[in-house]
Order: structure tokens, then C-alpha cells, then sequence
């Protein structure tokens, strides 16, 4: 099915193996011609290096008979783009949601050398489930490895002044210019405007040299607001706790709320136990080691695609928070004396990776749970499967009841990593860290984000294989949905047994 044709090239969507893919070819007039053919091979070859979840994905690069064309087969995208997008209303919470996404997405091209050169909003993907962004069209990218086939190209109003200059160097300060414009259409609060017009300036020499500053630049401006509104929180608070001592009788609690940041040590840490700790899992020869320099971090992991070494919990050591379900004191493919260390094992809920060419087949080993497709006692129960007993992977509602009827205080202890501290009415806690995620064999978001499977999929059908997630960074916790392929953290749950 023809979806599109552009200048010299047209889309179409094709199915195979009952999913939907996206094929990019030439036209017929330029589907014989050596430039254009070599132009689609590049595209091609800089995309394949790629491997972001906020990134297209492309499978191969084939013959299309019935396209008359060499084709780039790619990921399908439910969504619309972020010029469609932004044409509905939307809180500043899901724009900077979406932001960050983009942004850590081009940080990734960045790391890869790789230069988009025609970020615009027609460019950028938004899915209807969870406002995922997906960064598409690498056209007219380039990378240090092409000598040739750089002719100055890009979208007035967000080209880089400097692409435009046939002799001019082009660095990743051009790809700054355009998140700029992005931003300016984005209708963010006046106090974004610096972090914009630095972002556009058209003095390379001025803008800001990397993502890592614009990301830091953003926070900053969100957090300014913050403490205003703080402020004037503390600042209701000290007259309501007066009128209250004039009244007599009445007693306030103060609520932590999610997403409050809390920089506290715990008191557990023990700096001689941690570096002892520290020896004995450098010498696994099963695990890998992450720093995160910023931070002054040293991770573990279980290598991808070695089994995890994995030790049950003991049913009686789960965690009751005076909720329906008791939750375990750590995460699977974790040790429970090493939990800031090491945060667990990064797993997938589909068992063979390359089951994502059989979307419709995958269906039968989940079963239905509360009338929504769930894990719940299927083989892919991978807590079930690899903890065992009554142990599961927590559904989407177990999940909510979490964030609701718990209290979430933001952690960033030094030595560890940070995460969320989650008490319950009780007085119970467990802690969440932020131990990223692993996409294909790369690791991603170490000590900025958690994320932790459900066992609830997403209800889009079997066309589009996710699954609900708990997301956790240092200013939100939400609920989205994300690809099985993905290796997320898994905190498992127990069912409480009936009151006798």
C-alpha cells in the first residue's frame, strides 16, 4: 500500500510474518540511478549503527519487486508526527516528556558520530500509546565515514546556518540549531527562552556544545519553577500549621510527593562493606561493569546473553506495604546484600529476541487477566519462570496501586544509585533504583532512569507487541508502554493468601 511519495523517493507499507513494516524506495524515475541508489544505501548503513529505542529501526535493505525498487525495511510506527502532535493541547509535563526523549535520542546519535542534518517536527514520530518519540528520515545524515555524498541539504527554518555554507564545517552544534527551532514550537514558558536562544544561536562559537548541556540547561529552567512552586507550598503550609495552633485541636502531616527530590545518604552504608562489595563482583567474569563518571559510579550487570545467575527470594522475605500484593526486597538478578551495586538482571519478557518477526504466534503463551492480555502464568512470566513459587511479575494495577496509595521520596545517596525510596502506610519501604535498560546489546539512562516490566500488555492487539512499564526518573513516576524486546528491571510480586 502506497502511503507516500516525496522528491525522489516513496513510502509504502507492507506486511510480513502478520506485522506491518515500512518500506522506503526511489520512484521509478530515480530507482535506476547510480546517485540515488548510493543515497539509499548510506541512509541505510548510518540508520543499521543506530540502536535507541527513540530511534526508527530498520531490519534490512532488499528488492522490492512489486516497488520496482531497492528498499529500507523498517519498524512501522503507529503515531503521528510532532508537527501533528503539537497541533493538539498538551501539558508541559508530556512536552518535556517528549523532549527528553528526543534529546537523549540525538545524544545517541552523537555518541555513534552520527549527524542528523534535518531535524524538523515532520521528522519526528509520536506513537498513539504513551507518547513515545521516535527520530525517522536519515537521508541527508552523515558521519565521519563517508568521505562523499555531502552536498549541503536540510528544512528551512531549522537547517543550521552553517550547513547552508558549502565550505563550512559541520559539527553536532548543527543538530543543536534545529532542537532550537524545535523547541520554539513546542510554546514552552518564557523561562525556556534562554535555553532556546542559546540553542539557535547563529554564532556556533555561542550555542551549546553538546546534548549533555541542553539537558542539564532544561532541567535547570524546570527546576527554577519548582522552587517557586515550593515556595509558596512551605509558605501555605506555615500559615495553615499557625492557624491551626490558634484553633487548637487540628494536626497536619506533610505528604511526600512523587518526583520530590530528597538528597539524602542512607543510613545503612557501610563504605568498607561497599568496597568489599565492589572486589568481589569485579572479579565475576559473568558481569560487566558500567561507570557513570558524572556520578562517580561503578555498576554491575549480568553480560547480555549470559544466563542469569539467578537466586530466589524466600516468600517470606516479601515486603508488605499494606497494599493487595506484598513486593520482593530487590530486583531479580540481584543480590540482596548488593542491591546498590548491583540493581539486578535487565530481561525480556519475549523469550527469543527474534520473535519479533512473529508477532501473532507470541499471543498464545500469554492468557487473559481482568479481561486485559497479561503474562500472568504464562511461560513469559519471566519472575514465575525464573523466581518460582507464587512469585509474578506485578500487573499494569499493581503498579498503580503502588504509586498511589504509597509515599515516593527521591534518593541520590553517595556511592550508590539513586532511586526511589517507597514507603507504605505501614511504614515499610523498598527501594527502586534507576538502573536504565538494555536495548539490543547496549546499555542506556544508567542513574538518570528505571524502568520495570508488568505483566500487562498493551491492548493494541498483536500487531504491536507491548508491554506496560513502571518509568521512573528523578522528576516523574508514570506508566507507559514499551517494546518486549527491551531488557527492563523486574521487581517481582506475591499474592497475599486469604485471611483464614
Amino acid at each position: 500500500m502506497l502511503e507516500h511519495q516525496g522528491v525522489f523517493n516513496l513510502l509504502a507499507r507492507g506486511e510480513r510474518y502478520g506485522q506491518q513494516w515500512l518500506l522506503k524506495g526511489l520512484k521509478p524515475e530515480f530507482a535506476q540511478k547510480k546517485l540515488y541508489i548510493d543515497l539509499l544505501r548510506k541512509e541505510f548503513d548510518i540508520a543499521m549503527q543506530l540502536h535507541h529505542p527513540n530511534i526508527v529501526g530498520v531490519v534490512s535493505l532488499e528488492r522490492v519487486e512489486a516497488l520496482g525498487s531497492l528498499c529500507i525495511v523498517e519498524e512501522w510506527i503507529d503515531g503521528v508526527t510532532l508537527q501533528q502532535w503539537l497541533a493538539g493541547k498538551h501539558s508541559l509535563d508530556e512536552k518535556l516528556h517528549v523532549l527528553r526523549q528526543l534529546l537523549t535520542a540525538i545524544k545517541h546519535c552523537h555518541s555513534m558520530q552520527v549527524i542528523h542534518r534535518d531535524l524538523k517536527p515532520s521528522n519526528i514520530m509520536i506513537t498513539r500509546e504513551g507518547n513515545q518519540v521516535r527520530i525517522i528520515d536519515f537521508g541527508l545524515s552523515d558521519t565521519n565515514s563517508y568521505s562523499s555524498l555531502k552536498a549541503a541539504a536540510g528544512t528551512v527554518h531549522y537547517v543550521a546556518p552553517e550547513i547552508l555554507e558549502t565550505d563550512g564545517e559541520i559539527t553536532a552544534q548543527a543538530d543543536i540549531y534545529s532542537l532550537g527551532m524545535i523547541m520554539k514550537d513546542m510554546d514552552l514558558p518564557r523561562r525556556y527562552n534562554n535555553v532556546i536562544d542559546k540553542a539557535v544561536a547563529v554564532d556556533r562559537e555561542a550555542r551549546f556544545s553538546n546534548i549533555a548541556q541542553v539537558q542539564e540547561a532544561i532541567e535547570s529552567a524546570r527546576n527554577r519553577n519548582t522552587q517557586k512552586k515550593w515556595l509558596v507550598t512551605a509558605i501555605v503550609a506555615v500559615v495553615m500549621l499557625c492557624l491551626a495552633a490558634f484553633w487548637g485541636g487540628y494536626h497536619f502531616s506533610t505528604k511526600l510527593f512523587r518526583g520530590q527530590t530528597a538528597s539524602t545518604a542512607r543510613s545503612d552504608f557501610d563504605s568498607e562493606q561497599h568496597r568489599a562489595d565492589s572486589l568481589a563482583l569485579a572479579s565475576d567474569t559473568t558481569l560487566t561493569t558500567m561507570t557513570v563518571a558524572e556520578k562517580g559510579l561503578t555498576v554491575f550487570y549480568p553480560k547480555p546473553g549470559v544466563a542469569v545467575a539467578v537466586s530466589p527470594i524466600a516468600e517470606s522475605d516479601a515486603v508488605d506495604l499494606g497494599l493487595s500484593v506484598d513486593w520482593a526486597p530487590c530486583n531479580i538478578g540481584a543480590e540482596h546484600t548488593m542491591g546498590r551495586l548491583m540493581p539486578g538482571a535487565f530481561l525480556r519478557t519475549m523469550p527469543n529476541p527474534y520473535q519479533v518477526l512473529f508477532y501473532g504466534r507470541d499471543y498464545p503463551d500469554s492468557i487473559f487477566v481482568r479481561n486485559q492480555p497479561s503474562l500472568e502464568g504464562s511461560r513469559n512470566d519471566v519472575a514465575m519462570r525464573l523466581w518460582h513459587g507464587r512469585w509474578r511479575l506485578p500487573l499494569n494495577s499493581d503498579f498503580y496501586e503502588l504509586t498511589e496509595r504509597c509515599q515516593w521520596q527521591y534518593l541520590e545517596p553517595p556511592g550508590d544509585l539513586p532511586g526511589y525510596l517507597v514507603t507504605g502506610s505501614n511504614g515499610n519501604s523498598i527501594f527502586l533504583p534507576l538502573g536504565g535498560f538494555l536495548y539490543d546489546t547496549h546499555y542506556f539512562s544508567i542513574a538518570e532512569r528505571g524502568y520495570y516490566w508488568s505483566s500487562s500488555l498493551s491492548p493494541a492487539g498483536i500487531n504491536d507487541p507491548k508491554e506496560w512499564a513502571l518509568v521512573l526518573d528523578r522528576y516523574m513516576v508514570q506508566i507507559e508502554p514499551h517494546s518486549r524486546l527491551n531488557g527492563f528491571l523486574v521487581r517481582p510480586v506475591i499474592d497475599k493468601r486469604p485471611q483464614k
